[in-house]
């Protein structure tokens, strides 16, 4: 025996050698489910949620409930016309009033057009050689000549000026406009009438400066327009107008 050499094990009857792995497209051992281990039950503190999946997908009325609600008011309405030939007569006349396909928008609205524009259109040519036309002037000075000069030889054209004047051309008097509004038309003014809303803002836009309103001449014309009571008894001697 050689120095070193060490003699293998022997090995027991019943021992067999593992089987080589299985080559590619070779059929490999079968797994019995005895031979696997059991797989973990999830407990609580697994933190698994689990979300059930529906095949059927529901209909789009359950899963929208204004949808469901809007084919209510739809049914009980058809319900309504649908059990008496009278409404359904009613609902006939109704549609042929409402139904503006074939109108012209200006009478959709309710309203004629202010001017005929095929007359403004035939028009066109007199106004240009007309005498205003030529003169260099103010488009204010213009409307005023149209109207009391050619009102009847140009009637649409001149209806068409006198609308293009009051047209503003900026948006600056419209924000003043309604900010003038918003400080007379208070809270506590709530229900005055537009009658006076527009005499009150004519007066703040286009009068005079607070410095140079006369307020007692503005008072006794109060005090003379119809009986007041705040003018009779005691009132009336220490009126202001009274006193000057």
């Amino acid at each position: 025996m050689q120095d070193g050499y060490k003699p293998e094990p022997e090995l027991p009857p019943s021992y067999s050698p593992p089987a080589s792995p299985a080559r590619a497209g070779a059929p490999g051992p079968e797994l019995s489910s005895s031979s696997l281990p059991p797989h973990p039950e999830p407990t609580p503190s697994d933190n698994v949620t689990s979300t059930p999946v529906s095949h059927e997908e529901k209909p789009a009325a359950v899963a929208i409930p204004s949808l469901q609600r809007y084919q209510r008011t739809v049914g009980s309405i058809y319900g309504y016309f649908s059990n008496s030939s009278s409404r359904q007569a009613r609902l006939k006349e109704m549609h042929v009033i409402l139904d503006t396909d074939d109108v012209q928008p200006a009478v959709r609205s309710g309203r004629e057009p202010i001017v005929d524009t095929d007359t403004c259109s035939a028009e066109w040519s007199p106004f240009k050689g007309a005498g205003p036309c030529k003169l260099q002037q103010k488009f204010q000075e213009l409307v005023k000549i149209m109207a009391t000069q050619h009102a009847g030889f140009l009637p649409e054209t001149t209806k068409l000026l006198a609308a293009i004047s009051v047209i503003p051309m900026r948006t600056v008097p419209c924000g003043r406009g309604f900010s003038i509004q918003n400080r007379i038309k208070t809270k506590g003014r709530a229900r005055i009438k537009a009658e006076n809303l527009d005499v009150l803002m004519r007066i703040c836009i286009e009068g005079p400066p607070i410095e140079q309103f006369d307020f007692y001449r503005a008072l006794e014309t109060f005090r003379v327009e119809k009986h007041r009571r705040i003018f009779q008894g005691p009132c009336k001697e220490r009126c202001p107008c009274r006193q000057r």
